[in-house]
């Protein structure tokens, strides 16, 4: 039986508690809508509610006329530093005047920054814009400015490198890269071969003399043929090839007290053919000599033994009739037995067909000391 506003009567700003005629509580679910007072006011007459517009319109067509109002204010949706716009300019703002828009980088370097910021772009992170280097002025694209001052500019202070293999110390000189390669050529650590032919030594240019000096390829002069040869091989020349080198005679341990060079051997054995012979003859009488005396001496040295055996074997039977008189098991009498005086014998005779008994059953006095100890020693 009320007409209220919408607004009025239900937001929690304009809320109407109780009905201003009746006194009673308003609920919601009691409100319905009167449709046709809200066509009523549908059709009143209005004007856009945007300045500058001043369009005229019914009231039911003003939210979709506002939604398309060129003169509705709205936010750059680059930067809220733009303030509010008007739809009708936001097309061109955002094409042509916005400071913040978003432009493709025009070197190609497929960047996209704000305009605002292109010429810092440019000038710091775009890699290709041209770059003078900063010590050649050579213009070089950004992307490559670090690999020219790497290996390209030749005005840029690098040190030389060369490194020495045996103490793995490097070249500490520094200059321009145009004149690393004329100090390379010279430097003390660049790398250089043995000069002596046939060495495959490699080394540095301050260790190259010291090497040469002990370099086996080295060539020296033969003292007897004057042959050039290698350092390291001169001795070996010497024992066998050097044809000048004075040898003793192949017969100098039969007495040929001759010493001839290498080359003159054959014609020194054909011409001393006879004297050779003479004195082969004279060391084989000599060796004869000393056999016939070895003889003499082992025949003595024989009866010697078999004198002392004797004496033993005498001493041995005495001392069996007395029972209180024996040696102690393990003497020297004990062990010989009644056979050991012949086998002693026939060891003497033929030493490789007796075996000498165990050490536990050896005589001590035979074995040990005594002639018999010499003539052991002798066989």
């Amino acid at each position: 039986h009320n007409l209220f506003c919408h607004q009025c009567l239900l937001t929690k700003e304009h809320r109407i508690e109780n009905c201003p005629i009746c006194k009673h509580r308003l609920q919601v679910g009691n409100v319905c809508a009167n449709v046709p007072v809200r066509r009523m006011i549908s059709d009143l007459p209005c004007t856009c509610r945007f300045d500058g517009c001043g369009a005229k319109l019914k009231r039911r067509d003003r939210a979709q006329h506002e939604s398309q109002c060129d003169y509705l204010p709205l936010h750059c949706p680059f930067s809220a530093k733009c303030g509010l716009l008007l739809r009708a300019q936001l097309a061109s703002h955002k094409a042509t005047e916005c400071p913040y828009r978003p432009v493709v980088c025009h070197m190609n370097c497929g960047a996209t920054v704000p305009y605002n910021c292109m010429e810092d772009h440019l000038a710091r992170d775009c890699p290709q814009v041209l770059c003078n280097c900063e010590y050649c002025e050579a213009s070089v694209v950004r992307a490559e400015l670090q690999e020219h001052l790497r290996t390209a500019c030749p005005l840029i202070t690098v040190a030389c490198g060369l490194m020495e293999q045996e103490s793995k110390i490097s070249c500490l000189h520094q200059c321009q890269r145009r004149q690393l390669q004329d100090h390379q050529q010279t430097c003390d650590f660049r790398a250089i071969h043995c000069h002596n032919e046939g060495c495959s030594h490699v080394t540095t240019a301050r260790l190259i003399s010291a090497h040469e000096d002990v370099c086996q390829w080295h060539k020296v002069s033969c003292p007897d043929c004057k042959t050039d040869i290698g350092r390291g091989f001169l001795q070996q020349h010497l024992d066998t090839d050097c044809p000048d080198h004075v040898i003793p005679c192949p017969f100098a341990v039969h007495g040929c007290s001759e010493k001839i060079a290498r080359r003159l051997v054959n014609e020194h054995l054909q011409m001393s053919c006879g004297s050779h012979l003479s004195q082969v003859c004279s060391a084989l009488a000599a060796r004869d000599a000393e056999i016939q005396e070895l003889k003499h001496a082992f025949a003595s040295m024989r009866e010697d033994f078999e004198l002392r055996l004797a004496q033993l074997e005498a001493s041995r039977s005495r001392e069996r009739p007395g029972s209180a008189v024996g040696s102690p098991t393990g003497s020297p009498t004990h062990a010989l037995g009644a056979s050991g005086g012949e086998q002693l014998r026939a060891r003497f005779r033929h030493p490789a067909a007796v075996e000498h008994p165990p050490a536990s059953q050896q005589p001590a006095g035979i074995w040990e000391s005594g002639p018999v100890a010499s003539w052991s020693s002798v066989e």
